[in-house]
């Protein structure tokens, strides 16, 4: 089941993954998500090269992204976000 995760950006020196979804029911004026699709934290330059290509990640393909960063890089949590989460259906 394909989920409605776009990307996950990991941060190195936090040990930490921000899991970022397309799709929200909410309508905050302050929404950094209203301004990019993708990582806030990017360069300009950065953000010029990136297209969404339409393809979501699947639960599984999810599941052994995580597994690696946690073997491979110490990861010690992951955050939820980038839009809003609690409407994917893969996670009901």
């Amino acid at each position: 089941m394909n989920t409605r995760i776009s990307h996950i950006t990991y941060y190195i020196d936090l040990h930490s993954a921000y899991v970022q979804f397309l799709g929200c029911n909410f309508n905050c004026p302050w929404c950094i998500r209203k301004l990019t699709p993708w990582d806030h934290h990017l360069g300009n330059d950065e953000l010029v090269r990136l297209r969404f290509q339409g393809g979501l990640l699947g639960i599984n393909e999810f599941l052994e992204i995580i597994d690696n960063a946690i073997n491979q890089y110490g990861m010690e949590e992951a955050v939820l976000g980038g839009e809003e989460p609690t409407i994917d259906p893969a996670y009901l």
